[in-house]
């Protein structure tokens, strides 16, 4: 069986956030866990296409880490910075993201993905960009699962003759 690269980037990015998280959790997810989380995700999907900072930065805890490409924000009040200023540059945002996997276990969920999204810009012109991403999810409390950690990667298309 031959792997693509984003199998192997989904697997290997697994392995790394998982393997501690797990190793550290004992029983199984709380019932209505699962839903709480999916809810949690619809959420953020609607906040980012309405531009809402507010919504989409409610779901991350405050130490969350975010890598994607080669740029890494940390912290929930850097986060908030950084989509304040991508989300009010934006004429339009449409983001999709299909779950691929997402298992639950006790205080931590693993959720990965493909991504994609497009946006007008007010001087004309689009971006559409799809790619893969990974996201841990952290209990708070009993009701409140939030994003602790997201690494995403971007698919470069290929060129012609590849």
């Amino acid at each position: 069986m031959r792997l693509s690269l984003r199998q192997l980037f989904l697997f290997l990015v697994a392995v790394g956030l998982l393997l501690p998280s797990v190793a550290a959790q004992e029983g199984p997810p709380a019932p209505g866990d699962r839903e709480l989380i999916e809810s949690r995700i619809a959420s953020m999907l609607r906040a980012v296409e309405l531009k809402d900072v507010d919504g989409v930065v409610a779901a991350l805890t405050d130490s969350v880490v975010i890598t994607a490409e080669r740029r890494k924000i940390t912290g929930r009040h850097k986060a908030r910075q950084v989509l304040t200023f991508m989300l009010t540059r934006m004429v339009d945002v449409t983001f999709s993201m299909e779950t691929v996997l997402l298992r639950v276990k006790d205080t931590s969920a693993f959720h990965t993905g493909d991504f994609s999204y497009t946006i007008e810009f007010p001087m004309g012109g689009e971006l559409r960009e799809d790619g893969t991403f990974v996201a841990e999810w952290v209990r708070l409390d009993d009701t409140d699962w939030r994003v602790s950690r997201i690494v995403a990667t971007r698919e470069v298309p290929q060129q012609p003759g590849e």
